[in-house]
C-alpha cells in the first residue's frame, strides 16, 4: 500500500480553512449538516477530517393561533355565538325612533342584549358617561319591540337571539298597568350611578334592570342614551359641520332649534372652560354667544359646568325666540338639564386612522 504525505505551509493551510468556512456558509442549504463539520489539527502539520453524526433538527414550535378579530374603535366586542356584535353607548334626550335613527348614522340599530354580560357592560359605559354630567340615573333605549297582540317583547336588531338578556324590572313588562295615555311599546334600561343612593326614588328595584315604556317619551327618567366621546370643536370648520348635521336631523321633526352638548368641563374656581374629549387643543373652536359663558349671573339652580351649541333651522326665523342673538354659538348650560331648548343632540368624536403625512 502507497502512503502520501502532502506537507502544506501553515499559511496557506489558514487560506484553505477560510475558503472552506466561507464555502460551508454559502452553501450549507444544499447539503446535509454534517458536509461541514470537521476538526483540524496543527500539531506536526497534521489535518485530521471527522465526519459527525447526522444531529435531527428541533421541532417547530406550534403555530400561534390568530387573534381574535375586534370592533373598530369606539365600539364594544361581544363574541356572540352568533358572531361578533358590536356595542355602543350615546347619550342625547332622544325618543326611541330618534335614538334608532341615531344609531343608523354610525351604520347601527339599537341593539338587543344577548346576555348578562352585554347588560353589565352597557350599563357600566352608560355610568361612565353619567357621571361627569352629575346626573345619577339614566334610561338606555333598547332594541325591541313588542309582540303583535301579546304584552312580549322580542328584540328586532336582526341578530340578537332568545330572552338570555331579558333582565326585567320586578313586575314588568306591565303595559303601564292600562295607563290612559296608551301602550308601552319600547324597552329601556335603567342604569343608576352609585350617587343615585343618596337620594334614591321610585326606581330603587330597578337596578339594571329593564322597564317598559312609552317610545315617544323621554322624561322618566329624563337622561337618555342610546356612543362616543363627546368632541369638542376644533376649529370653525368642524363648528359649522356639527351645526349642518344638526339642522339636517332637525328638519324631518319639525323642530327648529336644538342644543347640541360638546365635550368641555369648567376649569376648576374658574368661569373658564376647556375641552375634555382627550383631542380638541385650544380655543379656536370656542365661538360663545353674546356674554357667555355668564354662568347664569348666579342663578340659584346652582353652576352652568357644560356647554352647548345652540343651532336653528331656517324656519327658526319665522318665529324667533330669545336664543336670536345665538345662531351657532356656544352657550354654557347645566350639565343635567334638558329643557332649553329642549331639543338635545350630542356631539361624538373618535379618533381616526393614523395620518403619517401630518406635520
Amino acid at each position: 500500500m502507497a502512503c502520501f504525505r502532502i506537507m502544506i505551509h501553515p499559511k496557506l493551510l489558514g487560506v484553505a480553512l477560510l475558503l472552506a468556512s466561507l464555502f460551508c456558509l454559502t452553501y450549507a442549504g444544499n447539503f446535509d449538516d454534517s458536509s461541514c463539520e470537521s476538526s483540524e489539527e496543527y500539531g506536526g502539520g497534521k489535518h485530521k477530517h471527522r465526519h459527525h453524526k447526522h444531529r435531527p433538527k428541533p421541532p417547530r414550535p406550534p403555530p400561534r393561533p390568530p387573534a381574535k378579530p375586534k370592533c373598530e374603535q369606539g365600539w364594544y366586542t361581544s363574541y356572540r355565538p352568533q358572531g361578533i356584535w358590536c356595542l355602543r353607548v350615546g347619550i342625547g334626550k332622544l325618543d326611541y325612533h330618534q335614538s334608532q335613527a341615531q344609531c343608523g348614522t354610525y351604520g347601527g340599530v339599537l341593539s338587543g342584549l344577548q346576555n348578562d354580560f352585554e347588560r353589565q357592560l352597557i350599563a357600566n359605559e352608560t355610568v361612565r358617561q353619567l357621571l361627569p354630567t352629575g346626573v345619577t340615573i339614566a334610561g338606555v333605549w333598547l332594541g325591541a319591540s313588542k309582540v303583535p297582540g301579546t304584552n312580549s317583547f322580542q328584540w328586532n336588531d336582526g341578530h340578537t337571539t332568545g330572552t338570555g338578556g331579558m333582565f326585567y324590572g320586578p313586575g314588568q313588562p306591565d303595559n303601564a298597568l292600562g295607563d290612559p295615555r296608551g301602550p308601552q311599546n319600547c324597552l329601556q334600561l335603567i342604569v343608576m350611578t352609585p350617587a343615585y343612593w343618596s337620594h334614591p326614588d321610585k326606581w330603587v328595584p330597578f337596578v339594571r334592570l329593564i322597564d317598559d315604556y312609552w317610545c315617544h317619551m323621554t322624561h322618566d327618567p329624563p337622561q337618555r342614551f342610546q356612543g362616543g366621546v363627546l368632541s369638542g370643536i376644533q376649529n370653525d370648520f368642524e363648528r359649522q359641520l356639527i351645526a349642518n348635521e344638526t339642522i339636517r336631523q332637525l328638519i324631518p321633526m319639525g323642530v327648529t332649534i336644538a342644543g347640541v352638548w360638546l365635550g368641555a368641563s369648567k376649569l376648576s374656581g374658574t368661569n373658564t372652560f376647556q375641552w375634555n374629549d382627550g383631542h380638541t387643543t385650544g380655543t379656536g373652536g370656542m365661538f360663545f354667544g353674546p356674554g357667555q359663558p355668564d354662568n347664569a349671573l348666579g342663578d340659584p339652580r346652582g353652576p352652568q359646568n357644560c356647554l352647548q351649541l345652540i343651532v336653528m333651522t331656517p324656519a327658526f326665523y319665522s318665529r324667533p325666540d330669545k336664543w336670536i342673538t345665538f345662531p351657532q354659538l356656544i352657550d354654557d348650560y347645566w350639565c343635567h338639564m334638558t329643557h332649553d331648548p329642549p331639543q338635545r343632540f350630542y356631539a361624538c368624536g373618535k379618533p381616526g386612522p393614523v395620518d403619517n403625512f401630518v406635520g
